[in-house]
């Protein structure tokens, strides 16, 4: 069985689990607990959310810190060509806590604040250092530098949202509107990605569904698309993309851009390495048998 097919076994456990609290947040299964209710230290609260963080937010940050891991987030060189998903590195960080390099900072789930008002704009020096949506988003939202935000339920073709520099976005589910990131950080995207996405600088994106939208990849950014590409990717100014599943050299023409460098889990391409331009295309595996683009 194949490292990334073990790794999404793995991960459906976690998966079902944040389906269910969905369904039980919208159906009004799930209620919102007290303040008094939460041990101290537990919850934070500030002007623009109210509510207190409640246990789900644990297991959304667990289910991202496997998938950073798993994908090689901090582990492996930002210079290095990029390998297939690897669930045997969780051995190298057994427990929550253990969050791979450059992404400690989210592991703190007290940290993180529901968010109530329709349209956001998070002032800097919030109380919190993110926050968190239970239902499916569809409004307008504005990040502050290296600021947080965990989608529960994904996010609607109306939502736009614009970030002032770096930031950490997790969407457990589809994502059909806009994410403008306007600087590095990460963004983890668990379903369909038929929206528009830009990370502008040095950006870290995981789809694990199809990426049929659009994906702006800027400087020495880096994407892991983990259910194929049926959509537009360009990478103007450089960067790194794996692309898992059978990719055909016909749809290659979707890839717009130069000086990247792409990885395919298989082709009709023989395994090797291929020119284009400046830009290279690796083929890692497959049983193609065509020798040029």
């Amino acid at each position: 069985m194949h490292r990334f097919t073990r790794f999404r076994c793995v991960d459906v456990e976690i998966r079902s689990i944040l389906a269910g609290i969905t369904i039980a947040l919208v159906l009004g299964l799930l209620p919102v607990r007290a303040t008094a209710d939460v041990p101290v230290g537990a919850a934070t609260t500030n002007a623009t959310t109210h509510r207190p963080v409640d246990g789900e937010v644990a297991l959304v940050l667990e289910s991202w810190r496997r998938d950073l891991i798993t994908v090689g987030y901090g582990i492996n060189s930002n210079f290095a060509d990029l390998q297939a998903p690897d669930s045997t590195l969780l051995q190298l960080f057994p427990f929550p806590a253990a969050w791979p390099a450059n992404s400690a900072a989210l592991r703190h789930a007290e940290q993180y604040a529901e968010g109530t008002a329709a349209s956001d704009t998070l002032p800097n020096g919030l109380a919190t250092k993110g926050v968190f949506y239970r239902t499916r988003f569809a409004e307008d939202l504005l990040l502050p530098a290296s600021s947080s935000c965990l989608f529960f339920a994904g996010v609607g073709s109306k939502a736009a949202i614009v970030t002032d520099s770096d930031a950490y976005i997790y969407v457990h589910g589809a994502m059909t509107g806009l994410i403008n990131i306007q600087g590095g950080g990460i963004l983890d995207i668990t379903g369909d990605m038929t929206g528009r996405v830009r990370a502008a600088y040095n950006g870290f994106v995981i789809i694990h569904g199809n990426m049929m939208g659009r994906l702006d990849l800027g400087y020495s950014g880096t994407a892991y698309l983990l259910n194929g590409v049926t959509g537009n990717l360009k990478m103007p100014y450089g960067g790194r993309v794996y692309i898992a599943g059978m990719m055909p050299i016909e749809n290659l023409k979707q890839i717009q851009g130069e000086n990247y460098k792409i990885y395919l889990e298989a082709s009709d391409l023989a395994p090797g390495v291929y020119h284009q331009g400046a830009s290279e295309i690796h083929v890692l595996g497959g049983s193609g048998t065509r020798q040029a683009l």
